[in-house]
């Protein structure tokens, strides 16, 4: 039987190892095509050798994707006399890193300085990685039979929608019904949350249709640019009116609707352009419902089109219901802010977030999943980068929770 120091100090011992192991992994591009690269098949490679030079057991699955061929999946899962499991969820690929430029050294090229691993996927969601196979590793090497099952699952696409990730994977009966998930894909500086539930997300491209002419007869044509900024600002005064309920559970307390992005559309500059396209990202509370939202914008659109003789409409493009909370009456739950406490002696609270993580595929699929991680909020930046510390501490962390998860009986 181990004790908690003695586990503790194991995961600390490993620290060389880790900044070794991520700054390996993240010199290895793993962007999908929608962020500009070609996938995540290099990086799963280099952790699937990773794992088996470990002597972990390693399952790879493919899920097809037209635009690559395939989409790696490594699911590494150590049996125990119960075939109940605790899984560590963590994503492989990351977003592009932007503007070159605007790094202080190459993204792709880690560097280690100052206590921190710097470069693109560091954070998001490098430390996960890391401190979710060095908890593997160092249980597996334990010389006591585990009585649950645990494993840890590396997943591609989580950065755009997990069409090609954990959700294909739920859906083809990777898991069992009775599994429990922790996903450290957020957290805060200080490690006092976990993500038990989140907001629905909705995407609704807002567009105006106006009348193209020459730029210096502009009483001649309608422009769309004009009057589809004003649009976009009455409309999203009005879904903020409307849908104005708080809830202290979340960690921003209000549902969001905000334009985020114009479609680029052909033109030149002494053109009165004849179409301006705007999509707004919407987290929605779960005091709404997504049908009433989307409607409420429609019927806005419609509205607001014959007020002012314009062309306005609202489309709906893509929709993700969130799923039902984590219960926080559950013996993981307990285990996991009491290992919080142990390693950082912090005592966490459950909250919800507007963003999404694979917590809520697995949430929607029925089953308990807990978003837990302590990170600096630099995920997507410029200069992204990982404090060792965390990663070293997030590794103990996950490595007390399935101990005492799966190691010593309930």
């Amino acid at each position: 039987m181990q004790s908690k120091k003695e586990l503790i100090e194991t995961a600390q011992n490993c620290q060389k190892q880790m900044v070794d192991e991520v700054t390996a992994m993240l010199r290895i591009p793993a962007m999908g095509p929608e962020n500009g690269g070609d996938g995540e098949g290099r990086r799963a490679d280099h952790l699937e050798n990773l794992l088996k030079s470990w002597n972990l057991p390693v399952e790879r699955i493919e899920i097809e994707d037209e635009r690559l061929g395939t989409r790696p999946n490594l699911l590494s899962r150590i049996k125990g006399k119960e075939e109940r499991t605790i899984w560590l969820v963590a994503h492989m690929d990351t977003v592009s890193p932007g503007n070159l430029n605007s790094w202080d050294s190459d993204p792709f090229e880690p560097v280690v300085k100052d206590g921190k691993v710097y470069g693109r996927g560091s954070e998001d969601n490098g430390q996960s990685v890391i401190s979710s196979i060095f908890a593997l590793k160092i249980l597996s090497e334990l010389e006591e039979a585990p009585e649950q099952s645990y494993g840890v699952v590396l997943v591609a696409d989580e950065e755009a929608g997990s069409l090609y990730g954990i959700r294909p994977l739920i859906e083809q009966g990777c898991f069992r019904k009775e599994d429990v998930f922790f996903v450290p894909d957020f957290g805060e500086a200080t490690g006092s949350s976990i993500e038990i539930m989140e907001k629905s997300i909705i995407w609704l491209k807002a567009s105006v249709k106006g009348k193209q002419v020459h730029a210096s007869v502009p009483n001649r044509g309608t422009n769309a640019l004009v009057e589809g900024s004003k649009f976009i600002l009455a409309l999203r005064d009005a879904l903020y009116a409307h849908f104005n309920l708080s809830n202290s559970a979340y960690n921003y307390e209000i549902s969001t609707f905000e334009p985020t992005k114009r479609e680029n559309e052909e033109g030149s500059i002494n053109i009165i352009p004849e179409v301006e396209n705007v999509f707004f990202d919407i987290r929605l509370l779960p005091e709404y419902s997504i049908e009433e939202c989307v409607s409420f914008a429609e019927e806005f659109a419609a509205e607001y089109s014959k007020k002012n003789n314009i062309n306005a409409a609202v489309e709906n493009v893509r929709v993700d219901p969130a799923g039902p909370p984590s219960t926080t009456e559950s013996r993981e739950f307990s285990v996991l802010k009491d290992s919080i406490r142990e390693v950082i002696n912090v005592d966490a609270k459950a909250i919800g977030i507007g963003g999404q993580t694979c917590a809520n595929w697995f949430r929607k699929a029925g089953y308990s999943a807990y978003a837990w991680q302590t990170v600096e909020g630099l995920a997507h930046q410029t200069n992204e980068y990982s404090k060792i510390e965390n990663i070293v501490n997030d590794s103990a962390v996950f490595v007390l929770t399935i101990y005492d998860l799966c190691f010593r009986a309930a």
